[in-house]
């Protein structure tokens, strides 16, 4: 299962853990808070966060036309 989330967090450096501050978030406590919802919600599903903008996790994904069973 593959979970999708749009900007929450970006680059595996920055999901952790531990998580580290990015340049654009407004709440740091929040911020962290967040990750720790995906975090809770891979192991309640085990899911894995899809990170927004990680080339290095992109390029070990599946792409069309291949899948996933």
């Amino acid at each position: 299962m593959w979970i999708m989330q749009a900007i929450c967090t970006c680059l595996a450096v920055n999901y952790g853990p531990p998580s580290l501050p990015a340049n654009f978030m407004y709440d740091l406590k929040e911020y962290y808070a967040s990750h720790e919802k995906l975090r809770k919600l891979e192991r309640e599903t085990g899911g894995k966060v899809i990170l927004s903008h990680d080339m290095e996790q992109w390029s070990k994904m599946k792409h069309v036309p291949e899948y996933y069973d």
